[in-house]
């Protein structure tokens, strides 16, 4: 009894029992190290080795360390819980991995790879999975009844390869316990069946680019959990069903390039959290009503581009003031732009192009300090452009083409206020008065464009101290008119070289530079 109570036998049956536990281990493990290395061996190499060699680890010889093996995750057991092979640019199939070989796996990533062929119906042996994301890969085929098998799994990502087919009904009344489900980007057909509502944990779903058809069903509406909702690019067609409105978890929604018709259903007021709203380049119709602004104090990116939304732009939009992208264009919208739209300071892109929109542009456009690209072309706007557009210090790109603007052109337009602006398309209005050197010779100086053909305009003179010099040469007509037929560049406009050092400054479009100009140089005296 003297032998149980001494120290050195109770270290010595301590490392009895590890020696018989690592042994274990060593022995369990081994089937499954030995299906990795089998189906490695079956991968087609790159021509750049190290690609092939990120899998250096997995070997016969190395098999007592397998928990240690690149992407291998193991439990205390010594087995193997989770596999994580993303972005190892492997190249083969998964057809020749023993997928029964893993029955305790709960992670199972094998995106961003080269993977073809199948998914193998082996794959529902898997019973235990939680994880799975075959995504950015070229797998085909269709999905197989036997992923229903997977019902423990909370994530499946199926994205950017080329299965078809329509989804299998057992994939929704089976998976319950799913929470991201992403399938876009494959070619998936067919309509999306009413019992998706089984689904009823999902908190992201996105099935767009795909080529599902019919109609939106209704029970997508009662997923109250959730927060993305994805459907673009595919066939659907009629109304919005009035369900959506009630996902009051809603965050982002993506119904754009369908053939979906009807108003806004009106229970969209209800969507109090979303912070992105695309339905573009649809057949949607009817009036963009005030209460919708109103409730959607989220929002940082609202695109109903290429509808034909009628009426005009509630002055409630200027409630979005955390609003980043606002795409309206290519609609029927009539009266004047809201000057409200001036309390949206953080906004990025305004684009309200191809639509009816009358009136002046207000003053309060000045307020929009972080815009980069504004595109008020194509309306029927009026007046002068307003002095505050050359406050727009981040501003990029300026369409006013295709309006009735007068007056003179904002003197510091482009070159004092606003130095990032390359492109400003002026066209197509009845601008008058002066051309400021400060406004052409910096286009010059700085490479950029501008497009100014149809202006009713007195250039100022330009002074020979100039190492560059704008000429008027022609055509110019009696009344003073630049009649540019439709060249990008008007022909007025030519460049004259003082300096050969400045040879190598482009001509707006990068094609010419001072030297190839079809123009004179005037002589040194």
């Amino acid at each position: 009894m003297a032998l149980l109570h001494n120290p050195l036998v109770h270290a010595l049956i301590y490392v009895f029992f590890i020696s018989i536990l690592s042994l274990h281990t060593t022995f369990s493990s081994k089937p499954q190290g030995e299906a990795l290395v089998q189906w490695k061996n079956t991968l087609i190499p790159f021509d750049s080795p190290g690609d092939y060699d990120m899998l250096h680890s997995w070997s016969l010889n190395n098999l007592e360390s397998l928990c240690n093996w690149k992407g291998i995750t193991c439990n205390a057991g010594g087995t193997i819980l989770k596999l994580n092979v993303s972005g190892l640019h492997l190249n083969g199939t998964l057809v020749n991995l023993s997928f029964n070989s893993f029955p305790n796996l709960i992670s199972l990533d094998m995106s961003s790879n080269f993977f073809i062929d199948v998914i193998p119906a082996e794959i529902g042996s898997l019973t235990q999975l939680q994880h799975l994301s075959f995504s950015f890969n070229n797998l085909n085929g269709t999905i197989l009844s036997q992923i229903s098998h997977l019902q423990k799994l909370t994530f499946l990502d199926l994205s950017w390869n080329r299965l078809t087919g329509s989804l299998p009904q057992s994939m929704f009344t089976h998976l319950t316990n799913l929470e991201f489900l992403d399938l876009s980007l494959n070619h998936f057909e067919g309509p999306l069946p009413g019992n998706i509502s089984k689904l009823s944990r999902l908190k992201e779903l996105n099935l767009g680019r795909n080529n599902f058809s019919g109609s939106i069903p209704d029970e997508v509406g009662l997923l109250h959990h959730l927060q993305v909702l994805r459907l673009s690019e595919n066939l659907f067609v009629g109304k919005i069903p009035f369900s959506i409105g009630q996902l009051k978890k809603l965050q982002t929604l993506d119904l754009r390039a369908n053939s979906l018709t009807g108003p806004l259903p009106s229970s969209f007021t209800n969507l109090s959290q979303i912070s992105v709203l695309d339905l573009s380049d649809n057949l949607l119709s009817g009036k963009l009503l005030p209460h919708f602004f109103s409730n959607w104090t989220e929002l940082t990116y609202l695109r109903m581009r290429n509808n034909t939304f009628t009426g005009i732009i509630p002055s409630e939009i200027g409630m979005l003031g955390g609003l980043q992208i606002l795409d309206l264009s290519r609609n029927c919208l009539a009266g004047s732009v809201p000057a409200t739209i001036g309390n949206l300071t953080k906004l990025d892109t305004l684009r309200l192009f191809l639509n009816n929109l009358t009136g002046t542009i207000p003053h309060e456009i000045g307020n929009l300090t972080q815009l980069t690209l504004l595109y008020l072309n194509n309306n029927q706007l009026y007046g002068k452009v307003p002095d505050s557009i050359s406050g727009l210090s981040n501003l990029l790109l300026l369409y006013l083409y295709a309006n009735s603007f007068t007056g003179s052109i904002p003197k510091d337009l482009g070159f004092i206020n606003t130095p990032n602006l390359t492109f400003v398309d002026l066209s197509k209005n009845n601008f008058s008065g002066k051309l400021y050197k400060t406004f052409i010779l910096n286009s010059f100086l700085q490479s950029k464009l501008i497009v100014l053909h149809h202006i009713l305009a007195e250039a100022e003179a330009c002074t020979s101290n100039s190492s560059l010099l704008i000429s008027l040469l022609y055509p110019v007509t009696s009344e003073g008119n630049l009649e540019f037929v439709t060249l990008v560049i008007p022909l007025f406009l030519y460049l004259v070289c003082f300096d050969i050092s400045i040879q190598a400054l482009l001509f707006f479009d990068r094609r010419y530079s001072c030297n190839t100009l079809p123009t004179y140089v005037p002589s040194a005296s």
